[in-house]
Parts: C-alpha cells; sequence; structure tokens
C-alpha cells in the first residue's frame, strides 16, 4: 500500500507527494535482486538497478518506466502533473528522475510514474 501525503511548509507545501515505502521490498529481497546473475547477452556495463528493488534492468527493452524522488528514505515520488519543476523546489532533499522495472511500476500510481522509449 502507498500513502500520499501534502507538506505544509517547505519546498513542496501543498504538493500531494506519494510514500512508497510499503512497496519496497525487505533487505534480503534486495540482496537477492543485487546478485541475481546478469544473462552473458546483456553489456553489463549497461545495466543499472531499479531503484525501488535494486533488480536489475534489461538494457535491450526499448521501454523504460521512471519515477521522480525528492527524498529517499523512504522513497517519496512526485507527481508528474504538478505543472512545476521539482528540481527547482529543492530543499536538499531532491533526488532526480530514476529507472524502475516494470514490476514495481505496476504497483505505482500512472500519476507518478512515466515511460521513455528507448534506443535499444
Amino acid at each position: 500500500m502507498t500513502t500520499t501525503r501534502t507538506p505544509e511548509r517547505g519546498g513542496y507545501k501543498g504538493i500531494e507527494l506519494l510514500e512508497i515505502e510499503s512497496l519496497a521490498p525487505t533487505t534480503k529481497q534486495i540482496e537477492r535482486n543485487e546478485g541475481r546473475r546478469i544473462p552473458d547477452k546483456w553489456n553489463a556495463d549497461d545495466v543499472i538497478p531499479c531503484v525501488v528493488c535494486g533488480r536489475p534492468l534489461n538494457p535491450k527493452v526499448q521501454a523504460t518506466w521512471w519515477i521522480e524522488a525528492v527524498e529517499g528514505s523512504p522513497l517519496i515520488l512526485f507527481p508528474r502533473d504538478a505543472g512545476i519543476d521539482a528540481g527547482s523546489l529543492d530543499d536538499g532533499s531532491y533526488m532526480g528522475c530514476h529507472p524502475i522495472g516494470s514490476t514495481c511500476a505496476k504497483k505505482i500510481p500512472m500519476r507518478y510514474r512515466w515511460k521513455t522509449k528507448g534506443e535499444a
């Protein structure tokens, strides 16, 4: 389950942020995901992990899901439809945009994620 919160002060005042702490896997699951063997057909230098679960993302996939994080512990997401640049509101906790896997993307409301086409 995810929860939303609307800060009453600070750079993100009045914006409905999404806290996804409940989506985060256990430490054991993260370690297992980070330790997954990368298939030989993937270029290991091109592999990056999902920012939510740590599972390696396939660099050959044509489309990638993204989130924009404004805090990291727990992971707090910024809505795409806020009409302003989250980086311009940075209060020191802004973390930028990060790729996520399709499994994690399914658990995050569309308002807080978006998809881009890759070049592979």
